[in-house]
């Protein structure tokens, strides 16, 4: 089952199933299917449609003001999510996972050994 993983921000640590939900409203407001309380995040900020043919979920956001990323990309339009993608709306990064069995502990672990490879070398003389 998918899920979400809170892996920065407010609510860190804190992980959302999506299970097999035809769409999954993301935002501030406690009406929303996942709440998340970030001052940044618009009430509604985004929704997770699951998706029959093709990837398991997709991302779209509510033409907010501060918007959404999906791996470091602004997104416009519906975007396919796949297992290890980070979704970064606000001040919060989400990990999109498929494993059933990853615990929150790892999910970070994973996703920080992910961004390694952005990180710039130095080499002193």
């Amino acid at each position: 089952m998918a899920s979400l993983i809170n892996i920065k921000g407010p609510d860190e640590g804190s992980c959302y199933a999506i299970g097999e939900s035809a769409m999954v409203i993301v935002g501030r407001d406690g009406k929303c299917d996942i709440q998340i309380l970030d001052p940044r995040i618009s009430r509604q900020h985004l929704q997770i449609n699951s998706v029959s043919a093709g990837p398991d979920h997709t991302v779209s956001e509510y033409r907010t003001a501060n918007g959404t990323m999906v791996n470091d990309r602004t997104i416009t339009d519906r975007t396919p999510l796949h297992d290890g993608d980070s979704i970064q709306i606000g001040d919060t990064t989400l990990l999109y996972t498929t494993d059933d069995s990853i615990s929150v502990e790892a999910a970070i672990k994973k996703a920080r050994k992910k961004a390694e490879w952005k990180r710039s070398t130095i080499i002193s003389s």
